[in-house]
């Protein structure tokens, strides 16, 4: 009997294998924060300068309007790296890498140059909790604009503190 079962359980595992690939249950995410949803617009940008341009000209406390690409996000806050756009990710080289957006193929000192942060703050000074991942599309490498101030610190880091982010 134990052996029945087990050969019945094994043709129910395998039922379903063929050329046909399994689809796997994706657990559901969590509702973004609504706050979230207010600054990340799909309205027209306005224009913008890359990232490279901001982090030469812009400095602490000037508004800044500034595109790139998704990089990263940090988990549990709405901040994201921003790209300029003249970087080229892996994808644009024709590398078939699994993390395209990790710009691995470029030089790491050109990647600190072109890079930025942009934390969604809303009204606020801190970065509004939850991801900005899937908020309004933004994905990794979704052109996006940011609006807002800007800090600098002593090393030239360039952080957006966006009261709007326009996807493209």
């Amino acid at each position: 009997m134990k052996a029945l079962l087990m050969v019945v359980g094994a043709a129910l595992v395998f039922a379903g294998c063929g050329d046909k690939k399994a689809e796997v249950a994706k657990a559901p995410e969590a509702p973004a924060n609504p706050a979230l949803a207010k600054i990340v617009v799909k309205d027209p940008a306005p224009a913008a300068i890359g990232v490279k341009a901001a982090k030469a000209d812009l400095k602490t406390g000037d508004k800044a309007v500034v595109e790139g690409k998704v990089k990263d996000f940090v988990e549990g806050a709405a901040v994201i790296t921003l790209v300029d756009l003249s970087m080229k990710d892996c994808k644009q080289r024709g590398e078939g890498c699994e993390t395209p957006w990790d710009y691995c193929c470029e030089d790491p000192k050109a990647m600190t140059a072109a890079t930025a942060t942009v934390q969604a703050v809303g009204d606020g000074a801190a970065p509004l909790p939850g991801s900005l991942k899937g908020v309004g599309t933004i994905d990794h490498l979704i052109t996006v604009v940011a609006e807002g101030k800007v800090e600098k610190d002593d090393s030239g880091n360039l952080v957006i503190k966006a009261s709007r982010i326009y996807v493209k």
